[in-house]
């Protein structure tokens, strides 16, 4: 190897790399004109930096689908977060419905002209109620009655449900609050007693009469000889 190939060989790297100066780039295409070796030298590594390339393009390319298959991962982590609490607020703020405490003032029972009973609620704020008549034996029939609230209702809600009644009388029980008609009573029915339920509940009309009539934690709120 004469000492221009060796100095030729040792500045080929830049020289396919581009980046070698022009005084080199004279003296090196002036030398491989007559070189057939440099010129094997140059076309391995011609070879190597497009191989080189080839695999650098391929890693970028991995790296990318890596990183979007990343990003994809955390939007829907998000989005699925978002909804999960979404639904864990919904739930717990509105869904989730718990009796009313019994106090002394929150039921009233009147007896009106007609001989009918008029159950009055005397709580603002709450969400759901019910009224189930129980037979007890032939014509007597006892009353089962809960106020349901959520936190919504009970932190925000701002109209006078008070003003509602369930209303017993003339073969008819309307819902304190939707005023739907929910039972009649059949003929020369008596009520003797009203309970309030205290217990969580969620749909006391669901129950059978046996059902009702084990509870017990009810809170006796009038009676027929009161």
């Amino acid at each position: 190897m004469s000492k221009n190939c060796k100095i030729v060989q040792d500045l080929l790297p830049l020289y396919v790399e581009k980046i070698s100066s022009n005084e080199s780039n004279q003296f090196i295409e002036k030398h491989l004109k007559d070189c057939n070796s440099c010129n094997e030298v140059l076309n391995i590594l011609k070879k190597d930096e497009k191989v080189s390339k080839v695999d650098e393009k391929e890693a970028i390319k991995k790296f990318n689908l890596k990183l979007k298959h990343r990003n994809i991962k955390i939007v829907l982590i998000s989005i699925f977060s978002i909804i999960l609490i979404a639904f864990i607020g919904w739930y717990s703020l509105y869904v989730n419905e718990y009796t009313i405490k019994y106090t002394d003032n929150l039921v009233n029972v009147e007896i009106p002209e007609d001989e009918g009973i008029d159950i009055k609620i005397n709580e603002r704020n709450y969400k759901n109620g019910n009224a189930i008549l129980v037979k007890t034996n032939e014509n007597n029939y006892d009353i089962y009655i809960n106020v349901t609230q959520n936190i919504l209702t009970k932190l925000f809600k701002d109209s006078d449900q008070s003003n509602n009644l369930i209303r017993i009388g003339n073969n008819i029980c309307i819902d304190f609050q939707s005023e739907k008609i929910r039972f009649y009573l059949p003929d020369n029915a008596k009520i003797n007693n009203i309970y309030y339920i205290e217990d969580n509940y969620k749909n006391i009309k669901d129950l059978s009469d046996e059902e009702l009539m084990k509870v017990e934690n009810k809170v006796l709120t009038w009676n027929k000889e009161q």
